[in-house]
């Protein structure tokens, strides 16, 4: 896919699309030594979320489901979750997806079921989720 399609990531039926136009800058790396970090730091998407705790079940057994469909999906390289209760009761969480290529993961974006979607579908307040694009180098 070319570096201009990666930025064409429309879900027409998402309550709301996460913004892809980053997705070009981060497959031109970091700008470091010839090496060429940029061909082997993989492409995440991070949601960041505040979940009720009446939501929390469904949102994780939800995580879990969508996690075991992603894992039959070519160039999915692994996805984490990392949670923690906060002092009102409500949730903190973090979701990654971590995929191989930018036209991968801005194909799962656009024609997929994206984590930050499958939060608002499940009731999660929309100002309580944000998504962002980045690359792994860990």
């Amino acid at each position: 896919m070319a570096q201009e399609d990666v930025r064409d990531v429309t879900m027409p039926d998402a309550k709301r699309a996460i913004d892809t136009d980053n997705l070009v800058a981060l497959a031109e790396g970091l700008g470091t030594s010839r090496y060429k970090e940029y061909d082997i730091a993989q492409y995440v998407e991070l949601v960041q979320a505040t979940i009720p705790q009446d939501l929390w079940s469904g949102v994780f057994y939800s995580w879990l489901s969508l996690k075991g469909h992603l894992q039959g999906l070519m160039g999915l390289q692994r996805t984490e979750m990392f949670a923690a209760v906060q002092e009102d009761d409500s949730v903190y969480a973090c979701f990654l997806t971590i995929w191989d290529h930018a036209d991968v993961m801005a194909a799962w974006l656009r024609d997929g079921y994206p984590v930050h979607r499958m939060l608002i579908d499940l009731g999660v307040p929309e100002d309580g989720v944000v998504a962002h694009l980045l690359r792994d180098y860990s």
